[in-house]
């Protein structure tokens, strides 16, 4: 079943990541820089808020093949750094020319994504829909087709332009809109399943909480370390309150001080093991 996500930049203010995730989508991803020096002035907060808030991230750059392909590569990297469990792999918003010719376009393109790949251990993905149908003459470019494909096209059905076989991502609407953002914004679909999509983004299996039932002690150190629905559930709660915790669904050293840091709000015995009255205090139950 396909999974609904939304994509983001400095035109959506500041959002409400809790609230867009309570509405059921399950990712988002942000704008992270345009051309060779300017940076998305809500990306660094978009960031954290949308890892903060349990959703699966990602960053993208907006492309300008006028300017050099490496330097824009390194530029894009540097402002999301390493990947890590919940990331997607970074993207490649192409859709304006710049002034090129349609063959400097596509080599310039090639460039970038190889230079990013090389940067960032992933292959990254490519935006691009009318633009790459209708103003480069819908070519088809083996190499292109490498990369996983997020389309760009406003309509109840798509058409995948020559060198994909199929989308990955389909932006199918520019004018939603999603509680915890104020007017509109991009809406977007995984088209597979949200395994599919947390194996892509090398997360846990499952991003499903469960039910909000204290279970068993959570406990760091570990042997192995502790991890399931459960971790995601009180993690995902946790961030709801401020902890600023990854949500990873693994029991380590971060989610022991966030459970500390909350022990110490409630009133509890700061011992950073989630038994069933920090449980209880995290979810507000009794």
């Amino acid at each position: 079943m396909p999974v609904e996500g939304i994509d983001v930049s400095i035109y959506q203010g500041t959002v409400d990541w809790t609230q867009v995730r309570a509405s059921g989508r399950l990712f988002a991803i942000a704008k992270a820089s345009d051309g060779s020096s300017t940076v998305d002035p809500r990306f660094a907060q978009n960031w954290a808020g949308i890892q903060g808030a349990g959703l699966l991230r990602g960053a993208y750059h907006y492309a300008h093949p006028g300017q050099d392909a490496a330097t824009q590569a390194a530029f894009f990297f540097s402002q999301f750094g390493s990947l890590g469990p919940g990331d997607l792999p970074p993207a490649l918003d192409l859709e304006q020319n710049d002034g090129q010719s349609n063959d400097a376009v596509i080599a310039w393109a090639q460039a970038f994504l190889q230079k990013l790949e090389t940067l960032c251990g992933q292959t990254p993905i490519v935006y691009t829909g009318g633009f790459w149908k209708f103003q480069l003459g819908n070519p088809t470019v083996s190499s292109m087709g490498q990369s996983p494909l997020w389309l760009a096209q406003y309509a109840t059905t798509f058409q995948c332009p020559n060198s994909w076989t199929a989308p990955t991502f389909w932006q199918y609407s520019g004018s939603g809109t999603v509680p915890g953002i104020s007017g509109n914004c991009d809406l977007d679909r995984f088209l597979g399943d949200e395994s599919a999509l947390r194996a892509m983004a090398n997360a846990p299996p499952t991003s499903d909480p469960g039910p909000v039932v204290w279970s068993r002690y959570l406990v760091w150190p570990s042997t192995p370390i502790m991890a399931g629905p459960d971790v995601v559930a009180w993690q995902t709660r946790a961030n709801t309150l401020s902890a600023g915790l990854q949500v990873d669904g693994m029991y380590g050293s971060s989610s022991k001080y966030a459970c500390q840091v909350l022990q110490k709000h409630f009133g509890l015995t700061v011992d950073g093991i989630v038994g069933p009255k920090t449980w209880a205090a995290t979810f507000g139950t009794s």
